[in-house]
């Protein structure tokens, strides 16, 4: 069983040999690496290929900066193994990573790993629980529905983080023969994306409690780190994308979740910018008045709903732009 690595490559020198370095050091060795350089400014693009010219399964791609989706698509036209995994290049594997995936039959088209959370004074491994607390029904449409509403078992214990394709080994056969790739233009949400279009595909899933993946936290310059407000557009095309998908899979209470998660994202990063309090204030009064605020506003009858949630729809729901914004502010300052 051959392992391709996609390890999409942008301005990341400063953590880039650690994470090349985990992959040449995994106790099980058919592998690939396929670097593909987004068009790093930084040395990040001479680092892989000085990798690449001492280890011939690392191999490096060049191409003009158009995000990370176009990236990983680019890497998955030029696997040549049987099981892909994606690695972002500030972020590292455990060593016996592959070895553990290795055991899995071809037959099992997703598997599951658990991760550590890297910070700048340690790190921590996930919370592992039952699988059956992740899907009560054991079955794929309850797997779904976790993922989707993941954001409402985020005080509870839960397994691994199941939207990010990272920590996680999948079929290039499965990949292939369903045509699942990343949404070019989406630059919010796309791995789940992918990873629900896959996941509709598949017919057996595993799950491994071992720690696999150390995911870093300590990026400042990383995609979510450095996100900045430019519209809800990104969070509108996320939303819709997730909607397609699984709109009759899940409940509405479901999609009121995500679309309430969605939401607040935005409206985190928009209090944080450098816009005027009149500006904000005016982008805010014109968010409630749109049609998703509208459509999960009007129902109140939710049988999870947290007091979080309450709040802002009260707010939405009484066309309050000055009270949500209080709200917002305050849970942030919890949190």
């Amino acid at each position: 069983m051959k392992f391709s690595i996609i390890m999409p490559v942008y301005n990341t020198a400063l953590y880039l040999k650690k994470s090349i370095q985990s992959v040449i050091e995994q106790t099980y060795e058919n592998w690939e690496l396929i670097c593909v350089n987004d068009g790093s400014t930084d040395d990040s693009l001479e680092i892989c290929e000085h990798y690449g010219k001492q280890d011939s399964r690392i191999k490096v791609f060049s191409k003009v900066n158009e995000g990370v989706s176009v990236a990983r698509n680019f890497g998955l036209k030029k696997v040549t193994g049987e099981r892909v995994i994606f690695l972002d290049a500030d972020d590292w594997l455990a060593l016996n990573a592959l070895e553990v995936f290795s055991k899995y039959p071809l037959s099992v088209d997703f598997i599951i790993a658990n991760y550590f959370e890297v910070f700048t004074n340690g790190f921590t491994e996930a919370k592992q629980i039952n699988v059956s607390d992740i899907s009560t029904k054991e079955t794929k449409d309850g797997i779904i529905e976790f993922c989707v509403r993941e954001s409402q078992w985020r005080n509870k214990d839960w397994y691994g983080n199941l939207r990010p394709v990272w920590g996680k080994c999948f079929s290039r056969e499965l990949i292939e023969k369903s045509n699942v790739t990343f949404i070019s233009g989406l630059k919010y949400g796309e791995d789940m994306v992918f990873l629900l279009s896959y996941l509709l595909e598949c017919h057996s899933i595993a799950f491994t409690s071992e720690s696999l993946y150390y995911y870093n936290r300590t990026n400042e310059g990383s995609a979510m780190a450095k996100r900045s407000w430019i519209g809800q557009e990104q969070g509108l095309l996320y939303f819709r994308e997730v909607e397609r998908l699984v709109k009759n899979r899940v409940s509405e209470e479901t999609l009121s979740d995500l679309w309430l998660e969605t939401a607040e994202s935005d409206w985190k990063v928009l209090l944080k910018s450098e816009k005027s309090f009149v500006a904000k204030y005016a982008i805010f009064k014109n968010l409630i008045n749109t049609d998703l605020y509208r459509r999960f506003s009007e129902k109140t009858d939710y049988q999870e709903i947290s007091k979080k949630k309450k709040l802002f729809i009260f707010a939405i729901k009484h066309k309050q732009p000055m009270l949500l914004m209080l709200f917002v502010t305050l849970n942030n300052m919890r949190n």
